[in-house]
């Protein structure tokens, strides 16, 4: 490899599997797969994006200032 974005990319890409590694192994088993759960849950469950849904939730966020 001589490219330096190459070199770059690779670089942070083995950082970051190190980096994954290291807070896998110190978050307990049970808790990275309750996060797995609830990440396909998210995935599959289908949302209510009709206008009312939306301004329910702009009001229901706007009670945070945001």
């Amino acid at each position: 490899m001589e490219d330096p974005r190459d070199i770059y990319e690779l670089t942070a890409n083995m950082g970051a599997r190190r980096l994954r590694a290291c807070v896998l192994g110190i978050v307990p088993g049970d808790v990275v797969e309750s996060a797995v759960d609830q990440c396909e849950r998210t995935l599959t469950a289908k949302a209510d994006t009709s206008p009312e849904a939306m301004k329910k939730m702009v009001d229901a966020f706007g009670t945070f200032g945001l």
